[in-house]
């Protein structure tokens, strides 16, 4: 099907298309740091998602994009060129399944998954637009996802200008973000929104602006991610909450003062982060707090025996005791796992060739950027609360995907939300170092 007469012309008209789009929006969204990157992200973020179908309808044979496309949103297209009435409600309606929709929604696979027909409906969406074709669709999510992940990079430049290069990297240019975030599958449309909701986010905090709309949008943004990911959400939230208890306390000039607010403030964090995980996970049972631990052992017990049955490239953490003391255990080795795994003699084919790579380079910037900066120079420290913020998301992430994945395969994917911020964080650690050089010359 990828490979029909009518799939090559659609890539190649809606490609030509949004690149021109793109050069015509590259005056009014950038600035003349970020005008280079603007069309070649965009073009990289095109390619790697028509990338996804091929690897999956070549390589994989079949899996989740070809079910949330051919065996969803073509469906649901199909349906709205019968009946529109009915393809809109398949869209944007409850997925119930109503004697009206039965005959449509009985062939959607997913229809039942709340969180999986959540992508269905965004690809079927954006499908009604594409001549009922993969890859215009592929190009119409691709292109919407680089404008949220651009808007937030932007922002980021537009606090640190001497940073474009090193952002760049990290938001635009990693292989594995731009591959696997930018297809028909469900990190494209969540990555999307974590950088909607953190731009949005910094808008309010820093800068003080549109706080009506930014608020709107924050709240829109989270609403998808915990109708699709929902960890990811439960992950970003203490950052938040350190983000807006702390970031006042850096414009106190006594010392003193800072000094006693400091444990005050540390507890509210926690108890504000704990009590928003709680309400947060009210709305899936699944990841509530009494029963996060009991989902996490299931998904690590199904993915890694479903990967021994189909010898696909597993992990191990050791044992599966997931009492309170296992967990904590296993909570350095699970980030070790998802930051710096799999190593080179852990890659058993290509994909795992590429991932492998790139955690090696991750290895490089962790003792380029925290261990030479902190340990080995204690007055290169950074304070800066935007590091902070960005750690406490990717330690908790990355902790997290790293204990329930047991998969490298799937981790790749499942670690694309914290990737971008790590390398922020360790440029930014970097960065500092080179400050202080500077200013001791």
């Amino acid at each position: 099907m990828i490979f029909a007469t009518d799939e090559i012309i659609v890539a190649l008209i809606y490609s030509i298309i949004f690149i021109g789009f793109g050069y015509f929006l590259e005056n009014r969204m950038t600035s003349s740091q970020t005008r280079t990157y603007f069309l070649p992200g965009l073009a990289l973020k095109i390619i790697g998602g028509l990338c996804v179908g091929l690897v999956y309808y070549l390589y994989y044979k079949g899996g989740d994009t070809v079910t949330y496309y051919t065996y969803g949103a073509q469906r649901v297209t199909n349906a709205f060129n019968v009946s529109p009435e009915i393809g809109l409600e398949l869209i944007f309606g409850d997925n119930e399944m109503t004697p009206k929709l039965i005959p449509y929604a009985a062939g959607i696979k997913v229809f039942k998954d709340d969180a999986s027909y959540y992508c269905v409906r965004f690809a079927a969406f954006f499908n009604l637009f594409s001549f009922n074709t993969y890859s215009g669709t592929v190009i119409w999510m691709a292109f919407s996802s680089y404008i949220c992940i651009w808007r937030l990079y932007q922002l980021m430049v537009d606090l640190y200008p001497d940073m474009h290069k090193r952002f760049a990297i990290g938001m635009l240019f990693l292989p594995s973000v731009f591959f696997w975030g930018s297809g028909i599958l469900k990190d494209t449309i969540t990555f999307a929104f974590l950088c909607l909701l953190i731009h949005s986010a910094f808008r309010i905090f820093f800068f003080r602006k549109n706080i009506v709309i930014n608020s709107l949008i924050v709240f829109i943004a989270g609403y998808f991610i915990a109708a699709i990911k929902i960890y990811i959400l439960i992950a970003v939230v203490p950052a938040f909450a350190f983000l807006f208890l702390f970031g006042p306390v850096k414009n106190i000039q006594n010392p003193l003062v800072k000094m006693a607010l400091t444990p005050i403030l540390i507890g509210l964090s926690v108890v504000l982060g704990f009590i928003s995980i709680q309400k947060i996970g009210g709305i899936n049972d699944k990841y509530s707090v009494d029963k996060m631990v009991q989902t996490a052992e299931s998904t690590a017990r199904w993915i890694h025996y479903s990967s021994e049955i189909e010898g696909g490239s597993s992990y191990s953490l050791g044992d599966y005791d997931f009492s309170t003391f296992g967990v904590v255990k296993k909570t350095i080795p699970a980030i070790v796992v998802s930051l710096f795994r799999p190593f080179p003699w852990e890659a058993r084919n290509p994909i795992m060739i590429l991932a492998a790579l790139e955690a090696l380079f991750f290895v490089w910037l962790f003792y380029d950027g925290f261990l030479k900066n902190t340990f080995l120079n204690r007055k290169a420290r950074s304070s800066s609360i935007i590091i902070t913020f960005f750690l406490i998301f990717v330690l908790i992430f990355s902790w997290a995907v790293g204990l329930t994945t047991y998969n490298f395969g799937t981790l790749v994917r499942y670690k694309i939300p914290m990737m971008p911020f790590f390398v922020i964080a360790m440029y930014m650690m970097k960065r500092n170092k080179e400050l202080l050089i500077s200013e001791n010359e």
